[in-house]
């Protein structure tokens, strides 16, 4: 793995507790793999490059970032390359409590959450490249998301829970919901579950093609958007409900349309009574 720090680490008084395992030093980049057991903190203006390999973390672990809401291009991020990712299993913190990205066009699970919610998303970008910084990154916040009450017509609620900021090159987003979601409080059903997102040209919250993954219930699950989103228009996205497509109520006009076996009396339309003779 290499691991690379791009500009300072802020701060000094963060205290870092990493145990970095197979370590070469060669040209500013370390060979390893990276097991967090205490605090790390990456401060703003601050990237902590993973190039390969796995991160992991200790038993309580203290991994974050800076992390702003709305969304500040400074904040400091923790950076997978193509060839590395995460393990955890999401319990005690174990995840990076800030900005998580990748650099990979692979689909990569960024394990992110807030407080003691772990509520990884899995991103698929069009395109990635570390040379020219061409990456997705994400943080979660278990919070009620912004301007909750801006829905276009399509979004009938929102969870109240919890929202995502994901910033970075066009991509398939696949977001994440568990008990604390509450997600029977605003549907009956996983057919009218979807990803929103708010739109900052519209100032309104609006439905993004979307499908429950396999395995998915009310209760847990991922649901995958079915194209790549252009980020760059959304600057949240949140799990909701859109309403579902029912067929026409037809009301019948009791008028009587008669077929003589070669042609109507009246030629009928679908609101009337119709006989054969």
């Amino acid at each position: 793995m290499i691991i690379k720090l791009l500009k300072n680490i802020g701060d000094k008084h963060f205290v870092w507790a990493l145990i970095v395992v197979g370590l070469i030093a060669c040209n500013h980049s370390l060979v390893a793999q990276v097991h967090n057991n205490g605090v790390l903190h990456i401060n703003e203006n601050t990237t902590f490059y993973v190039h390969s390999e796995t991160i992991t973390f200790g038993v309580s672990p203290e991994t974050t970032t800076s992390k702003n809401a709305p969304y500040a291009t400074t904040d400091g991020k923790i950076m997978l390359g193509s060839g590395a990712t995460f393990t955890t299993d999401g319990t005690a913190k174990k995840f990076v409590n800030g900005y998580a990205g990748t650099f990979n066009t692979a689909e990569t699970t960024l394990a992110i959450g807030d407080n003691l919610v772990y509520a990884p998303i899995k991103v698929t970008a069009t395109t990635n490249n570390v040379l020219t910084n061409k990456n997705v990154h994400a943080t979660y916040f278990n919070s009620v998301p912004p301007s909750i009450a801006y829905k276009d017509a399509l979004v009938t609620a929102i969870a109240d829970t919890e929202y995502w900021i994901v910033k970075g090159e066009n991509a398939i987003l696949s977001l994440s919901w568990r008990a604390s979601s509450s997600l029977n409080t605003i549907t009956a059903s996983l057919a009218g579950v979807t990803i929103v997102g708010f739109n900052t040209d519209d100032n309104e919250w609006q439905v993004i093609d979307s499908t429950p993954e396999p395995g998915a219930t009310l209760t847990t699950g991922f649901i995958k958007s079915s194209n790549p989103i252009n980020l760059a228009d959304y600057s949240a996205f949140a799990i909701g409900e859109k309403g579902v497509d029912c067929f026409p109520i037809v009301i019948a006009s009791n008028l009587t349309r008669t077929w003589d076996g070669s042609a109507w009396d009246i030629t009928p339309t679908i609101y009337d009574n119709a006989t054969l003779t």
